[in-house]
């Protein structure tokens, strides 16, 4: 089954209509290179190529969504400032140049926000503040976030952030080790 009859099938499982706010996914797990990235802009392509309105944040300070969307990684054009801010990530919205499809980049200094968020009150929801007025207001439907391959504060916004967690692993030991971290602290971020 190929993966565009996939997200169909998915989408209708879901039922998204036009006037819900839009649903946000975190695709996560603390291990790197198991296809978190690979999969955020394969599935936010194949959703947007069936007219579904998507857009993907970036929360990797790799930036490798934002490299693999063509985007350059520059710094103050991302993430970063919003996120610490807690503000409305409306005008770092950016074109994928492909259409019902949009971004919002990582950047290098993304880094240093783990350092800067711990020292802020409610420094778990920074991101599910400032994703709430895109998710109601823009016509989006799907948010994908791509986490990092950590489970450190950036991630946890993202889960905080998220109405589903997708988690990715490798048939490899190491990668269920990881996929029962991912849930125990998934459990812990959602009930705080």
């Amino acid at each position: 089954m190929g993966l565009e009859k996939v997200c169909h099938y998915c989408l209708n499982s879901l039922v998204l209509p036009q006037i819900m706010p839009a649903v946000t996914f975190a695709i996560a797990n603390q291990k790197g290179g198991v296809g978190k990235t690979t999969t955020t802009v394969s599935l936010g392509h194949a959703l947007a190529l069936m007219g579904v309105p998507t857009l993907i944040v970036d929360m990797d300070p790799q930036a490798n969504a934002t490299s693999c969307l063509g985007l350059e990684k520059k710094s103050g054009f991302g993430i970063y400032e919003p996120l610490l801010n807690g503000t409305n990530l409306a005008d770092r919205v950016i074109s994928s140049r492909r259409k019902n499809l949009w971004v919002i980049p990582s950047e290098l200094d993304l880094a240093a926000a783990e350092l800067e968020l711990s020292s802020q009150s409610e420094y778990l929801i920074k991101l599910r503040s400032s994703l709430l007025s895109l998710k109601e207001n823009y016509g989006l439907q799907v948010i994908l976030i791509d986490c990092p391959p950590t489970l450190g504060l950036l991630s946890m916004n993202a889960l905080c952030a998220a109405d589903f967690l997708d988690r990715y692993t490798t048939v490899r030991i190491l990668g269920h080790g990881r996929v029962r971290a991912n849930y125990w602290c998934s459990r812990k971020t959602k009930a705080s």
